[in-house]
């Protein structure tokens, strides 16, 4: 618990803002890491960018009261409309591919 609390200072002193903390739950644990055989489960959802994620591994794997951690990529909500302009660039890129083979044949 007091793990959870130093993460998400530790965030704020870089400047994130915590979207969401789900309550801290006990856990029995299905094999013993480090000894331990039971665990507290924290779920914080943050925003941090991709160029300062070693910052935060190694903030994580230093703290010797978190036994793990798990980081996922989140999709915001602007890349559906990011991998819509995406697809329409590979059309035209399509496109353009098959101009090249038609000149090319035609030759």
């Amino acid at each position: 618990m007091e793990a959870n609390q130093k993460l998400v200072s530790f965030l704020e002193k870089k400047g994130k803002k915590v979207k969401t903390e789900k309550e801290i739950t006990r856990q029995n644990l299905a094999y013993p890491i480090q000894n331990e055989r039971q665990a507290y489960l924290a779920d914080t959802t943050f925003d941090f960018p991709p160029t300062e994620l070693p910052a935060l591994k190694k903030y994580l794997t230093e703290n010797t009261n978190i036994l793990r951690f798990l980081l996922k990529k989140r999709i915001s909500e602007k890349a559906p409309s990011q991998l819509k302009e995406k697809e329409k660039k590979e059309e035209g890129k399509e496109e353009t591919v098959d101009e090249k083979l038609n000149r090319i044949l035609a030759s």
